[in-house]
């Protein structure tokens, strides 16, 4: 609802109205300016736009209709009209002649006096005390502290000092949160801030630059404040992610300040008599949390990479101080023990390492090496991960060079500043010099039909105000794709902007951000810029990315017209700097050669069985990227990330994944519990139309963790060998049933044979299949 100021807009949308009104109302039909509409934003302002001063002739036709009605048919002479009053006579409010000096708008130059006198003055309100400093903030501490490592430059050094002290002046000061956040909201987050912390500290305490006092400063009231807080006061105690994260936070600041009793609840675990529980350290999570065969306890493999995010840290600590966790040998834990987490997989005997996680996605993986993503999975594939250039340089293997490799050409063929991203088929990227929009640089990205690529970029703009993303596309060709830009920002927000589908000239798309409910001055906001050609067949020219936040005109893209190439494809950061390997070979990945994932897992003939983890994939030709190839999950329901989806399969054929599973909706998405964490969403049968359990009784996304029924998928046959096969059967409280699978090849059409058995119960139960399935020309289901 609002106001409307042209004649125009109000009569065309409302004659019908205007011909029933009675003779008072016969002002407001002139008189439109006065008068409330139901019409779009949108709509109005173009009509003023167009036509500010004109009425259409259905509103001279409304005014004639609205008069004819308002005019009585007799009259006495007595009886005169009322005179509309002329707009010379209404009241004006008088403006000043002479406007007062800039600032003016929304402050004056005594507020900003009066601001600045309490700041002088020490008012808590107004300085630093009892404000939380941004993530922003926190790392430049780390990016200062790394210059001055780098340069020698004092001036780098004194000013991470200051802000380190000034860190540790507030941190007494704030509120652990629910999640056990101090800087920030939760522990996943402050593991970060943790290591930035701990980064900035650990490069000026080698010199002169802090005294005795301020390093006290800093480590009693800064760094031991939050290690113990968010790090030892993490709810999460033995197996979850949300642990691993409390271990980054524990490790970077106990070899930061060399508390030895936070090293050792970081390496090894303490048990915590308040809490009953054993608060695991990595070497429970390497020896428990993480299978013998290298599947992760929360049994979603994306959470592979999350998990390696903390995990990495730890290692490397560790390592600096004289700890090797990579070459230890660990024995994997036998049996529960006192305060141990409550997942029952154990055995087989052996030493564990690291290694086993590390190689589990690479087994886990599709010819193509797209990924079936099982539970809460947002990883679509096997992908490069910073951890593997650590433990390249520990165990030199070959796949792990080949990984690192693929992640380097891709890099060397993107613009500097920017990554490719291929999440299917096959794409491809190259500079095009002098194609841009004035004779400049541009960047082409070509696809194949129902291929997928995109140019990817985090930029950190202020929260507090709206932003501007647009870019510049010219489709050369265009056969069922479109071209367009995704920003990711705040962690769930995702927006499009308008799509280009035909081929022609330079256009322009482009997405405004708006700003973060509640955010205040200093809070800023990373986004990911995906420039996109997706969709079909397609080649496309892409040119001048801009970023712009509120009233800055500045452009926070880097090498936004791509005239800068990259010439190295190692990522340009102090952390890779320190630990990026400068030459790697070439190295060599199969799944086409027989190989053992850790101490129980097998990978045969082409096909992998991961026995405690619960996974069974057969692939009819490792080395055919068409083939057919089924992922089964079966195995113990785990972690809040687990789905009710034993003996679901996915179908791989044709390049591409054809029966996906339900995937992650996003925790806060009600799709996510109503449909992605049912048992219907899923390839496998369903009882009575509940999910399985503990889902079934639950209405908590976190069941799995928290419900005290279980489902167990048990493997009855597993036969990797030239008729590769297998046989499962699925136990819960509502019943048995099982599921066999056997993939063939026949000529030109991938199919599979997937046959279900029938529910066996004492009590008279409903038992419903569903098999989800890309509807894909050439694959069928049988």
């Amino acid at each position: 609802m609002g106001h409307v100021t042209g004649g125009a807009g109000f009569l065309r949308h409302s004659a019908r109205e205007v011909s029933s009104v009675r003779a008072e109302k016969c002002a407001y039909a002139l008189c439109p300016e006065t008068c409330r509409l139901r019409i779009p934003y949108e709509g109005r302002y173009s009509m003023l736009r167009k036509r500010p001063a004109l009425l259409s002739p259905y509103a001279l036709v409304a005014a004639i209709v609205a008069l004819q009605f308002a005019t009585p048919t007799e009259t006495t002479p007595q009886e005169t009209q009322p005179t509309m009053p002329s707009y010379e006579t209404i009241f004006r409010v008088p403006i000043p002649a002479t406007l007062p000096d800039h600032p003016r708008v929304f402050c004056t130059s005594e507020e900003i006096a009066r601001i600045k006198a309490d700041l002088a003055a020490g008012d808590v309100y107004t300085g630093l005390a009892g404000r939380k400093p941004s993530r922003r903030e926190i790392s430049e501490a780390a990016t200062l502290a790394q210059a001055y490592i780098l340069t020698d430059n004092r001036k780098f050094g004194e000013r991470a000092r200051d802000m380190l002290l000034a860190f540790a002046d507030i941190c007494p000061t704030l509120e652990t949160t629910r999640a056990a956040g101090r800087f920030t909201d939760s522990t996943l987050i402050e593991g970060p801030v943790a290591v930035d912390l701990a980064m900035a500290y650990d490069l000026v305490a080698g010199g002169d630059i802090l005294t005795a006092e301020e390093r006290a400063h800093i480590e009693q009231d800064l760094l031991r404040v939050i290690a113990w807080e968010s790090g030892h006061g993490c709810h999460h105690r033995d197996s979850s992610n949300w642990r691993s994260w409390g271990l980054t936070v524990l490790a970077s600041c106990g070899f930061a300040i060399g508390d030895r009793e936070l090293i050792e609840e970081a390496i090894n675990g303490i048990y915590d008599p308040k809490r009953k529980a054993y608060l695991y350290g990595i070497v429970q999570q390497l020896t428990h949390s993480i299978f013998s065969d290298g599947i992760h306890w929360e049994r979603s493999i994306g959470y592979t990479y999350y998990t390696a995010s903390a995990l990495m840290y730890v290692m490397e600590a560790a390592k600096n101080s004289g700890i090797d966790l990579w070459h230890a040998k660990l024995p994997g834990i036998m049996g529960p023990f006192k305060g141990s987490a409550g997942h029952e997989e154990y055995g087989p005997p052996g030493d564990r390492s690291i290694k086993a996680f590390l190689d589990a996605p690479f087994y886990y993986a599709f010819a193509d090496g797209s990924f079936a993503q099982v539970g809460d999975s947002g990883s679509s594939g096997l992908g490069y991960h910073p951890i593997y250039e650590l433990a390249y340089a520990e165990y030199r293997d070959p796949k792990y060079a080949w990984l690192i490799n693929d992640r380097r050409s891709d890099a060397g063929q993107a613009p500097a500043g920017w990554s490719l991203w291929r999440p299917r088929g096959n794409p491809h990227g190259e500079p095009a010099p002098e194609q841009g929009r004035n004779d400049s640089g541009a960047f082409r990205l070509t696809t194949p039909p129902d291929a997928r690529i995109a140019l990817v970029q985090n930029v950190t703009v202020p929260a507090g105000v709206s932003a501007h993303v647009s870019g510049w596309v010219r489709a050369l060709s265009m056969d069922g794709g479109s071209a367009h830009i995704r920003a990711n920002f705040d962690g769930k927000g995702t927006l499009f902007s308008n799509r280009v589908t035909e081929a022609g000239d330079w256009r322009e798309v482009t997405i405004e951000l708006p700003p973060r409910e509640g955010a205040g001055p200093d809070d800023v906001r990373s986004v990911r810029l995906h420039v996109f050609l997706e969709g079909g067949a397609g080649e496309v020219l892409w040119d001048d990315i801009s970023v712009q936040a509120g009233d800055d005109t500045r452009n926070v893209v880097r090498n936004p017209d791509f005239g800068d190439v990259a010439v190295d494809g190692r990522r340009i950061s102090f952390w890779d700097l320190l630990n990026s390997v400068k030459e790697v070979p070439a190295g060599e990945y199969s799944l086409a050669q027989d190989a053992t994932i850790g101490i129980s897992g097998r990978h045969e003939n082409g096909c992998t069985l991961f026995p405690v983890g619960g996974f069974a994939i057969l692939r009819d030709d490792a080395t055919d990227l068409d083939a057919t190839a089924v992922n089964l999950a079966y195995g113990p329901y785990g972690s809040g990330h687990d789905h009710p989806d034993r003996l679901h399969f996915d179908l791989y054929g044709l390049g591409k994944v054809l029966g996906p599973d339900a995937g992650s909706w996003g925790y806060n998405n009600p799709m996510h519990l109503t449909w992605a964490n049912q048992s219907i969403a899923h390839n496998t049968l369903t009882v009575d139309e509940v999910a399985q359990a503990p889902q079934g009784k639950s209405k908590s996304i976190w069941a799995g963790e928290r419900g005290d029924q279980r489902v167990f998928g048990v493997l009855r046959l597993f036969h990797p060998g030239p008729a590769c096969s297998w046989t499962a059967l699925s136990v819960s409280s509502t019943g048995t049933f099982s599921m066999s699978s056997a993939p063939r090849q026949t000529p030109n059409t991938p199919t599979t044979s997937l046959s279900t058995g029938p529910g066996r119960s004492r009590l008279p139960l409903s038992w419903r299949s569903s098999q989800k399935a890309r509807g894909t020309r050439g694959a069928t289901i049988t």
